[in-house]
């Protein structure tokens, strides 16, 4: 990170001061020994609550404090419940900057002319926030939209981000109760999040992936990138005319409930199919066409999942579905979330054990979602259990989508559905995990059987050179001991292709990719299929061959 002038760093240092003490929360600032003695203290601003005091503090800071905000704000593990719901509120709207200097950087990051390039590029944007601003124009007798970054802000953030990583390591050392938090590791997190996010070329392979994700489905749109017109500082997309999710009323002849379902099964496939999902699916992030069909917009934050994270998660839901505590710890200790020798496991089983017990009864439909994780993550906060960030993202994503979708249809019951989800994807990879289980073990057998083969044979001979073994021949049918051997190794041998042909088909009918068939994959349908034909072919060749021995 670049170092910037001291006396630069100083100004910026009392302006955030003073704002902090402004909105009430100096005493953070006197909890990491930053001395404010040296600082003009304004008049504390303690009428409003605190998150509310939070969200207009970072607000005021600045470009940077909103794009940490917003990312808080995917972290139901770091912020309490009724946080999170004030920092969605965050504006990023902010004076767009004036049309020369946007041309200016479009064409030096492009390295064209606008007139040149462009049919026609409309002067005024139609959004701007603190990273960027968006112009409509027309490429090619297409509207595009173009999305450009504003000038000087790379400077601004990192000057920024250089005096919020001197406030986290002095709160890590001075704020005890904050250590659980880890203040350095956030700020990392977040100097990660918006190195991507200033870089516009990745945005646009994140959008590729999900429209190559999606290419089969029709209810979603996913907006076109114009490689050609995309840069670092510049993102082109193919513009798409929809309403927000909070306008739907002006769509007539929709059905509701069906887009609500469509909806969460969009994202539901993201995560536990693509393990690649957008993390942030906020009603300003959703589009709903005259057609009544899903766009997804501001692919900036995105995560991703492992297929043994996509297990694990599954094994949690799979152990609260069950009130299996024991299996949630276990779980939990596997994906590394705490130390098993610093908290008392006794304690946490028990407390896991009243969460669930609080749940046995009560009907899906009176579940709140936002209550449900809300105590989940005050556990796990409780306990100084970590949860990896990619974690936290998918249970953003979650809760976003239940308020999305009661937007759309305020009867839908997101919690039975999910159920209905976790429930059918554990019994299918219950039923893949056995079929492969089983011919893993025939295969073991048979490579064990082949393995020790020569040495048999090497052994039988050496025994029988020395006279160990009499071997008397009796000439009857021996001329068809060649055609039986034939037959046999033959039959070996295609014992082990079936054998391998049901491994592969059971890998991809676990992995979930390619086209459909039935609901599964379509190449391990067709691998299931084809292995049952050669094994039934087996069974007859075999049975017919023991008849006309007899």
């Amino acid at each position: 990170m670049a170092r910037y002038k001291i006396g630069r760093k100083i100004r910026r240092y009392r302006e955030i001061a003073n704002i902090v003490i402004k909105y009430g929360f100096g005493y953070l600032l006197e909890k990491a020994h930053i001395k404010l003695s040296i600082l003009p203290i304004r008049k504390k601003n303690q009428i409003l609550s605190p998150p509310v005091r939070l969200r207009k503090m970072l607000e005021e800071l600045g470009p940077t404090f909103i794009k940490m905000g917003q990312i808080l704000s995917t972290r139901p593990d770091l912020v309490p419940i009724e946080y999170l719901k004030e920092l969605e509120k965050l504006q990023d709207s902010t004076e767009p900057v004036e049309y020369e200097k946007i041309k200016d950087i479009l064409e030096k990051n492009l390295k064209c002319k606008i007139e040149d390039t462009f049919d026609y590029f409309d002067e005024k944007s139609i959004a701007s926030a603190s990273i960027s601003q968006v112009h409509i124009a027309s490429y090619k007798k297409e509207k595009v939209a173009v999305k450009i970054q504003k000038p000087e802000i790379e400077e601004k953030i990192f000057l920024d981000m250089e005096i919020l990583y001197d406030i986290a390591q002095l709160i890590e050392r001075f704020v005890k109760e904050a250590s659980i938090y880890r203040p350095v590791k956030i700020v990392e997190e977040f100097e990660k999040s918006v190195r991507k996010e200033l870089d516009f070329s990745y945005e646009g392979r994140n959008i590729q992936r999900f429209r190559k994700n999606f290419s089969s489905y029709e209810n979603i749109i996913i907006p076109d990138v114009y490689k050609e017109l995309t840069g670092t500082k510049v993102l082109t997309l193919q513009f798409i005319e929809g309403v927000k999710i909070t306008e739907i009323d002006k769509i007539n002849s929709i059905d509701r409930k069906k887009l609500a379902q469509q909806g969460t099964e969009i994202i539901l496939k993201q995560i536990f199919q693509d393990g690649f999902f957008h993390a942030d699916p906020h009603p300003g992030n959703i589009l709903i066409t005259k057609e009544g069909k899903f766009c997804l917009l501001d692919f900036g934050i995105v995560g991703r999942l492992t297929e043994e994270e996509k297990l694990q998660i599954i094994s949690l839901l799979s152990g609260a579905i069950k009130a299996n505590s024991e299996k949630i710890i276990k779980t939990l200790e596997a994906m590394g979330s705490y130390q098993a020798e610093e908290i008392d496991k006794r304690k946490l089983e028990r407390e896991i054990d009243d969460y669930i017990e609080k749940y046995r009864d009560i009907s899906l439909g009176e579940i709140n979602i936002d209550v449900l994780f809300d105590e989940i993550f005050s556990i796990m906060r409780k306990y100084k259990i970590s949860v990896p960030a990619n974690f936290s993202l998918l249970a953003k994503a979650i809760l976003t989508l239940e308020g999305v979708a009661t937007i759309i249809y305020p009867e839908y019951n997101i919690s039975e559905y999910l159920q209905t989800y976790v429930l059918d994807f554990i019994e299918k990879k219950e039923k893949v995990k056995g079929i492969l289980k089983d011919t893993l073990r025939n295969i073991s057998s048979t490579y064990d059987i082949l393995k020790e083969l020569p040495e048999t044979v090497e052994a039988s001979l050496k025994m029988l050179k020395k006279g160990y073994i009499n071997v008397a021949f009796e000439h009857k049918g021996l001329q068809n001991l060649t055609s039986t051997i034939d037959k046999s190794s033959s039959r070996v041998a295609f014992s082990l292709i079936i054998s391998a042909i049901l491994v592969s088909s059971s890998l991809i009918m676990v992995s979930g990719k390619g086209p459909k068939l039935w609901g599964h994959s379509a190449f391990g349908v067709v691998g299931f299929i084809v292995s049952g034909i050669f094994g039934i072919y087996l069974i007859i060749s075999i049975i017919r061959n023991s008849r006309i021995i007899k």
